[in-house]
């Protein structure tokens, strides 16, 4: 699965899922997820996070999706570029209304920039890793006015 969809997640499972590097290929849907509340999508190739790919995801607190689009010139662990070295691509709605959301890691995903409003609606995000990115310019006149 190289992108997230809205809807992808609708099985009743309850509280944590944590899915290895490459549990993904030959997956097509997973059902009723919204019981989910950590969810662990590292190092599985993900190269696009789409508009309310989480939606059904209404308990979700903790996400991690560390190194799914690595640059790998100074790669100090096993490395996963997406096709053609691209940054994993996020738009305005990918984390839309995860009002239970605390933690977010974007850790390691050769971004170079993040579209406006990517974490508004998240009145309870508390901790956010955008480490090992290329943010250093795009950031260079960001304040963060609150983070609860």
């Amino acid at each position: 699965m190289a992108s997230i969809a809205n809807g992808v997640f609708l099985l009743s499972l309850s509280c944590e899922l944590q899915i290895d590097a490459k549990a993904f290929i030959g997956l097509k849907n997973l059902t009723s997820l919204f019981l989910i509340e950590s969810l662990d999508l590292k190092e599985n190739k993900i190269s696009e996070i789409k508009e309310q790919a989480f939606a059904n995801l209404s308990k979700l607190s903790y996400l991690n999706l560390e190194w799914n689009c690595q640059r790998c010139d100074h790669a100090a662990q096993p490395c996963f570029p997406c096709v053609n070295n691209t940054p994993i691509k996020l738009y305005p709605g990918s984390f839309r209304n995860q009002v239970q959301m605390t933690s977010l890691s974007i850790r390691g995903n050769s971004l170079r920039d993040l579209p406006d409003k990517l974490f508004s609606n998240m009145p309870n995000l508390s901790s956010l890793d955008l480490s090992d990115n290329l943010l250093a310019y795009a950031i260079r006149n960001v304040a963060i006015s609150s983070m609860n």
